[in-house]
Formats: C-alpha cells, structure tokens, sequence
C-alpha cells in the first residue's frame, strides 16, 4: 500500500509542476511581449494596456511598461497562482523523501524536474534584474530543460 501511495504522490506532483510550469509560461509569455513590445513600439491589442500612457503614447522607458504589468491584477493572479502551486508541490516532495527502493531513480528524477521548475518559477514570478536579451534566453534554456526533465520523470509516471 505505501508504493501505491508513494506513486499517487509522484504523480501528483509531476502534474503539480507541469500545470504551475504552463501558468508561468503564460505569464512570462506576456512579461516578454509588454517588453518586446514596448522596446520597439509595437501596437498590440493586449500589451497597448501596459505599454502606452493615458493619452494613448509608449512610455519613454519601457521600465514603466514593465512596472505597469507587473503591478496588474492579471500578473498577481499568476503569482498567487504560483505561489499556492510552490507551496503544494514542496508538501508533495516533503512526502516522496525517503522513498522505497523501486522508487529511488524516479525521485531523482523529480527532484531534477523540480529544480529546474524552481529556477523557472525564480526567473518569472521573482523576476530578477536582466536585460531583455538574457531574461529572454534564460527562460527559453530553462523552459526547454524544463520539457526533457518533465518527459524524463514521465517515464516513471503510471499516466504516460
């Protein structure tokens, strides 16, 4: 019965950080296009709320453009999300220490997946001081890794 257990935990927490991963991607998806956008000027339909002033202009200082996104309700709702997400998935983890025997290789698999999830998480919910240019190919690395690592722990998954 605990390798029952131990697997419905393992599962849990791989799809945990799978679906936290896809909310980030969505959110760091938008953080890059109000960037992007507001860099070169670009009109767009969702970025313009965070990219412009009231008079309809792009901020001088795309900075403004950023601070605009990340103090929305849109952003700290991915953030909240996030951070209930974080928290679960470390009560999982908390749970698949130790783990028995047959289950040794897929908990180094997921502690591989989470470490990489986390640094994900740290690069967008946190959103440390980078260009656009290392911020951009920093979570692409980190967003690709992410894939093999995820189909990596898959493999010991009982829903492959």
């Amino acid at each position: 019965a605990i390798n029952l257990s131990y697997q419905e935990n393992y599962d849990k927490t791989v799809r945990y950080i799978i679906e936290s991963a896809a909310e980030i991607e969505k959110c760091n998806n938008e953080t890059m296009d109000v960037w992007y956008n507001s860099i070169h000027k670009i009109d767009n339909d969702f970025s313009d709320t965070y990219t412009k002033d009231e008079d309809g202009n792009f901020y001088e200082d795309f900075n403004d453009a950023l601070g605009e996104y990340l103090e929305s309700e849109k952003y700290k709702g991915y953030v909240s999300l996030s951070v209930a997400y974080q928290q679960d998935i470390i009560e999982l983890l908390e749970k698949l220490h130790n783990p028995p025997k047959k289950y040794s290789q897929a908990y180094e698999e997921i502690l591989n997946l989470y470490n990489e999830y986390d640094e994900y998480y740290r690069l967008v919910i946190e959103f440390p001081s980078m260009s656009y240019k290392e911020y951009s190919e920093k979570t692409y690395e980190v967003d690709e890794e992410l894939v093999k690592l995820y189909r990596r722990a898959l493999l010991f998954s009982s829903y492959k």
